[in-house]
């Protein structure tokens, strides 16, 4: 029961979090972009898959922290240079 809890407050945490940068990305755009470049204003949906695609291109999917034997080289600690 605790871990079905757990995984509802991640997925409403989430859901929030989506809306909240959705709702951001767009009324950014939508304030900035046509009168600077006379573009068009965005949609919610539009701007949820804007906030989507610049995660793909710029961000990936990966998971984030240290990977393991990340950190000093051996030559960094020596002080040689290879």
């Amino acid at each position: 029961m605790k871990k079905l809890l757990k995984v509802v407050k991640v997925l409403v945490m989430v859901a929030v979090a989506v809306t909240v940068f959705g709702y951001v990305t767009m009324r950014l755009w939508n304030w900035l972009v046509p009168s600077i470049f006379g573009w068009k204003a965005i949609t919610f949906g539009q701007a949820i898959g804007l906030l989507l695609l610049c995660k793909i291109l710029f961000g990936g999917f990966h998971k984030h922290g240290p990977k393991p034997g990340a950190g000093t080289s051996a030559s960094v600690v020596s002080g040689s240079v290879a």
